[in-house]
């Protein structure tokens, strides 16, 4: 009773089998004797109940997997992810890659790299926020990524990195440090990423105005969009038709991505013919009409700035 007392009245970070011990001796009732004898039997007799429930936990979890193979278990309540929970797993997460040896070592000193640049770490640390985040909503709606889902990744991979082949892969895959497994893996990740993304695009616009606003780049473009508005309107071109500009789409698509870069191209390298919605979505359009408008529009303004007009790309009329 006077151990397990004063046991209770310690701040539980600090609660301990010897703490226990030095004050019990401090209290009347007890013969040191009893308290050496104690002290002496406890290395062999205590009972971790915590580590044989995790042992018989993992243990269970075995011979689940065993019997009834890696389908993960559909239960009807949602698990909560308190903030020690998400600890431990990051934790985890990190510990996996420590181990990995060279390679994880070489991933480290590219980090290094990149940390030493603060421009390009600082954009790829927003992008890799939004990923972990679309990657973690993914994870608790029970998401898994379907052979479709990856062959469109794949698809978009190839085309913003322009692997138009398979040397081209292979070379991708040695110089980025990457196994077939690991690829499978970063392919299913971008499937599930860009899954979330086209489920939230719809809900972007306030959010990035916000961005903006918090960026100080809203006002240069409050004033460009003005400036396009009154050229165009004074010149009966406010929502101009391909006819009126003198270009054809695919011509419009092919100056688009060379003049601000654009991943607007097919997996062999030419302009698409067409705007189609999957390009719009991707670019943050809402639908291929809006982006003909807006690509429309943009050609008609540099043509009527003091600048030189753009000339007609390939396949013009």
């Amino acid at each position: 009773d006077i151990l397990l007392a004063g046991a209770k009245a310690m701040f539980y970070p600090e609660r301990s089998f010897a703490s226990m011990v030095d004050t019990a001796r401090a209290a009347a009732g007890i013969s040191a004797v009893e308290l050496d004898a104690f002290n002496g039997w406890l290395p062999q007799g205590r009972v971790e109940l915590k580590r044989l429930d995790a042992v018989r936990m993992l243990r269970r979890m075995t011979q689940d997997r065993m019997t009834e193979g890696d389908t993960p278990l559909q239960v009807a309540f949602r698990f909560q992810h308190t903030d020690a929970w998400e600890q431990v797993r990051r934790q985890i997460d990190r510990w996996r890659l420590s181990v990995t040896g060279a390679e994880s070592m070489q991933h480290d000193a590219v980090l290094e790299e990149l940390r030493l640049r603060p421009a390009l770490h600082g954009a790829l640390r927003n992008e890799a926020l939004v990923r972990a985040l679309t990657l973690e909503l993914s994870a608790r709606d029970g998401d898994r990524a379907s052979d479709k889902m990856i062959e469109h990744a794949v698809i978009g991979v190839r085309d913003r990195l322009g692997l138009d082949g398979p040397e081209a892969v292979e070379r991708f895959l040695a110089e980025c440090g990457l196994s077939p497994p690991e690829l499978v893996r970063l392919m299913s990740d971008e499937a599930r990423a860009g899954r979330v993304r086209e489920m939230f695009d719809a809900a972007l616009d306030r959010p990035l105005t916000d961005v903006l606003r918090l960026s100080g780049a809203y006002a240069e473009l409050a004033r460009a969009a003005l400036a396009k508005h009154e050229a165009l309107t004074a010149a009966g071109l406010a929502n101009p038709s391909l006819a009126q500009a003198g270009v054809s789409e695919a011509a419009l698509l092919s100056w688009w991505h060379d003049d601000v870069g654009t991943d607007g191209r097919s997996t062999d390298g030419t302009a698409d013919l067409s705007i189609g919605r999957s390009l719009a979505v991707r670019h943050g359009f809402l639908d291929e009409t809006a982006m003909r408008r807006a690509l429309l529009r943009e050609w008609c303004y540099r043509a009527l700035s003091p600048a030189p007009a753009p000339a007609p790309a390939t396949g013009s009329p």
